[in-house]
């Protein structure tokens, strides 16, 4: 047999409230722009894209190769599962080929922005954007004792 209430329960939601939090005001609307425009500054300024003096580093097999990204061209590398083919175009990288079972290097795309990688973990092969400032030539940032 199924309950079927007479009336409905005396502490049920009250409209009323919700009603009055619905309204939006020009100081909700000042405090959304704000948010906005803060979170863009951050992104515009956060990611700096790669540009004149960026250099792209490739690992492979304990091999690191270094391409200067201003000049278009197609590198082959040799990974642990076969050859590995990386465009460097306009200042972007993308893996091209690779004879990982997946292809998640080849899907990744183009990547643009200083400190990103393109990684294929069974070919052991990562093509990173670093940027060429303030740098020695260390292969470290710091030596911790």
């Amino acid at each position: 047999m199924k309950y079927i209430p007479s009336e409905p329960p005396e502490n049920e939601f009250d409209n009323t409230r919700f009603e009055e939090l619905k309204e939006i005001k020009p100081l909700d609307i000042v405090i959304l722009v704000f948010i906005v425009m803060i979170s863009l500054a951050l992104l515009y300024f956060g990611f700096s894209s790669a540009g004149d003096g960026e250099i792209e580093e490739i690992v492979s097999r304990g091999n690191i190769y270094r391409y200067n990204l201003n000049e278009n061209r197609k590198i082959t590398v040799e990974g642990e599962l076969g050859e590995v083919v990386i465009e460097v175009k306009d200042g972007n990288i993308r893996m091209l080929e690779d004879e990982s079972p997946r292809q998640i290097g080849v899907k990744t795309g183009w990547v643009s922005m200083a400190g990103f990688s393109i990684i294929c973990l069974p070919c052991k092969v990562s093509a990173t954007i670093v940027s060429d400032q303030n740098s020695d030539d260390k292969p470290y940032d710091a030596v911790v004792e």
